[in-house]
């Protein structure tokens, strides 16, 4: 397939570098948050002002709040732990989906690696949700219910159970376009 844009090559490597931009401040917040509050101002900004402060990731929803308007620094190290994980997975997410792009330029979409890569796609897809439930579970423990409601956002599941519908169509045509080669 000589006629894949560009632009979504370049899309999807610039959402690939942000997610891992976005691990890496995670990964500071992290560290900051637990040995060196004074440095979070460099890396996130947060108004803990108010009835309480959400920080949020693909449906991983904290409050970092303490209730007097300053920042838990605890629950927002955990929060953190829990983006970077997530970041990570969506950014191995658009990498495969760019080598999918990619290596469909020189030959079929329907190889045996775009096979693989669409089941290793729709295993991350699952994953996000679960990292999510197993942080909030984890801060509720440690800090109690005020914290975060347990809930699982089900469209990582949902876009997972699509994706492996795809990678098996794709296995599919694999398939078929191996045997019409051996006929050939």
């Amino acid at each position: 397939m000589k006629s894949i844009p560009t632009a979504a090559k370049v899309f999807l490597k610039i959402l690939e570098v942000g997610h891992w931009v976005a691990t890496g401040l995670m990964a500071l917040a992290a560290i900051f948050s637990a040995f060196a509050p004074s440095l979070l101002k460099y890396v996130i900004s947060i108004d803990a002002a108010g009835n309480g402060t959400l920080l949020s990731a693909y449906g991983f929803e904290i409050n970092v709040s303490d209730g007097a308007g300053s920042v838990n620094n605890s629950i927002l190290c955990l929060f953190a732990i829990g983006s970077l994980m997530i970041f990570t997975v969506i950014a191995f997410i658009f990498r495969n989906l760019y080598k999918i792009i990619k290596d469909s330029e020189k030959s079929t979409p329907f190889s045996e690696a775009n096979v693989k890569r669409l089941k290793r796609i729709s295993n991350l897809a699952l994953l996000v949700p679960v990292i999510g439930f197993i942080m909030t579970l984890i801060i509720n423990l440690i800090f109690g219910d005020s914290a975060a409601d347990i809930a699982m956002d089900q469209s990582g599941a949902v876009l997972a159970i699509i994706i492996m519908c795809l990678a098996q169509y794709f296995a599919y045509g694999a398939e078929l376009e191996k045997d019409v080669d051996g006929l050939v």
